[in-house]
């Protein structure tokens, strides 16, 4: 205030700001995961409030950046299940090869006495080990695209005026992606194992 009163217009300015007593604001940040329906109701009360004069608000901006994000989400669900049935039709189709290829061994695997038990067993085996690929295939691609799309997004981004940044996964979506592609690729697995499958090993 010193400094702004050696100039003689700031000191003008700087006596009527202060012969004025300027209305008190209060800046309200939400949290992060508050849903939109919610901060309608805040700002409803809020406005009712007969302490509250005015409540600035803009719902157009709150609005367009919930469709960005519902957007995103939704490719990012697509993608997902795009990728999960890739999986399960390339898996079924190399167990099914394999059953094909392997179908002199299973027979002489069944002669001597062993169980189709046995035998669907190595083939779930093999088709935990090609989960766990597919899983670390599907981080590689999750990493690809979070690096790919950073920039392509950032523009967007900021014409919101938002501070929003894609991040890699952490642990807890590291392994969420693991039992995923493991629990997908052992269905896969079992279903392409189905009785009416290996009943063509024996004709």
């Amino acid at each position: 205030k010193k400094q702004l009163s050696k100039d003689e217009q700031l000191a003008q300015i700087v006596e009527l700001i202060t012969a004025h007593d300027l209305p008190k604001q209060i800046s309200v940040k939400i949290k992060a995961d508050t849903a939109v329906d919610e901060i309608e109701f805040f700002v409803n009360n809020l406005s009712i409030n007969p302490q509250v004069e005015y409540v600035s608000y803009d719902r157009q901006w709150l609005q367009q950046l919930q469709v960005l994000t519902d957007t995103l989400l939704q490719m990012a669900r697509i993608s997902a299940l795009m990728f999960l049935l890739i999986v399960m039709v390339i898996l079924g189709n190399t167990i099914a090869n394999e059953i094909t290829d392997h179908k002199s061994e299973l027979q002489l695997l069944e002669l001597i006495g062993a169980s189709w038990a046995q035998v669907r067993r190595s083939f779930l085996y093999m088709g935990t080990f090609l989960g766990i690929y597919a899983g670390l295939i599907a981080m590689f691609l999750l990493s690809f695209s979070f690096w790919w799309l950073t920039d392509a997004t950032s523009k967007l981004i900021q014409s919101f005026g938002v501070d929003i940044s894609l991040h890699g996964l952490n642990f807890q979506q590291v392994a969420l992606v693991l039992v995923l592609a493991l629990c997908v690729t052992w269905i896969a697995a079992r279903l392409s194992l189905s009785s009416q499958r290996l009943n063509q090993i024996k004709d």
